[in-house]
């Protein structure tokens, strides 16, 4: 599945192995959107589901064959104290669990930015599996990329730049309920 924007709405387009369009652009978003990010994952069986931001975050799951499965999920709505908030990715293991990360920018008493980064775990069906995960706080932008194992545990890894190094790569291990197995790791 490849994910992509076009005319202000997020599409996406099926390919077989062989890297043929397989069928035509699904329409994901109905809103005239005037940018966001989007992120596509499968499962073991090529069923799919789309996350995007439209000022919430959203995901929708579809088959493998373009049906909607379920209507529209809310990972996260719109956030009254969130200056802005964004995603790009979405994990799923091989049994249709996902996990959609996400960045919150806000603004301290001092008006000046931070960030916080979530994730929401999801069982196979669309429903949640507890509540937002807050994994960590930043002043930096970054955002998430994510790998998720077999059995649901999950990696998330990011860049942060500092004035005393050049760019370095962290990541950070939780199991499939997020609960934290360490420390970041660089």
């Amino acid at each position: 599945q490849k994910g992509f924007f076009e005319s202000r709405y997020w599409r996406v387009q099926r390919y077989n192995a062989s890297g043929l369009a397989q069928g035509s652009a699904i329409q994901i978003t109905t809103l005239n959107l005037i940018n966001g990010q989007a992120g596509v994952a499968t499962d073991a069986n090529n069923n799919f589901v789309v996350v995007w931001d439209d000022g919430g975050i959203n995901a929708q799951r579809y088959s493998n064959s373009g049906k909607k499965v379920g209507s529209q999920i809310t990972v996260n709505g719109n956030d009254p104290g969130a200056v802005i908030q964004w995603q790009g990715s979405v994990g799923r293991d091989a049994d249709g669990d996902f996990v959609v990360p996400w960045v919150i920018r806000r603004l301290d008493s001092q008006n000046l930015p931070y960030f916080e980064h979530y994730v929401q775990v999801f069982n196979n069906n669309g429903t949640k599996r507890g509540g937002a995960i807050l994994t960590r706080t930043s002043t930096m932008e970054t955002s998430e990329s994510i790998a998720v194992q077999a059995g649901g545990d999950f990696v998330l890894s990011w860049t942060e730049q500092s004035a005393q190094t050049a760019t370095d790569v962290f990541a950070r291990r939780f199991d499939l309920n997020g609960v934290a197995k360490e420390t970041a790791q660089r």
